[in-house]
C-alpha cells in the first residue's frame, strides 16, 4: 500500500479497515458480545447442573423400583421371582418418562 492513504484492496476490504474512532466502538461490542456469552455460559452450566441432578434422581428412583421389582413376593407375574422380565424393565422406562 503507498502511503497516500489510497487502499489498493477492494473497497469492501477497505471500508473493514481500522479508521480513527473504530477501536472504541468495538471494543464496547467485544466487552459486551464477551458479556454476553458469558452470561449465556453461565445460564447453560445452570441448566446442566439442574439436569444432572434431576437426571441422578430419576437414576436413583429407577434403580430403587428395578429393585422393588425384583424382590421376591413382590408380583404374580413373575417379577418377583428374581429374574427381572424384558416387559417390567419397559414398564418402569415408560413411568419414568412419563413423568
Amino acid at each position: 500500500m503507498a502511503s497516500s492513504g489510497h487502499c489498493s484492496t477492494p473497497l469492501l476490504v477497505c471500508s473493514a479497515l481500522p479508521a480513527a474512532g473504530w477501536h472504541p466502538i468495538m471494543e464496547d461490542y467485544n466487552v459486551h458480545s464477551a458479556a454476553s456469552i458469558l452470561a449465556s455460559v453461565k445460564e447453560q452450566e445452570a441448566r446442566f447442573e439442574r439436569l444432572t441432578r434431576a437426571l441422578e434422581q430419576e437414576r436413583r428412583h429407577v434403580a430403587l423400583q428395578l429393585e422393588h421389582a425384583q424382590q421376591p413376593g413382590v408380583g404374580s407375574s413373575g417379577v418377583g421371582s428374581g429374574h427381572p422380565l424384558p416387559m417390567a424393565w419397559q414398564q418402569l422406562v415408560l413411568q419414568v418418562t412419563a413423568h
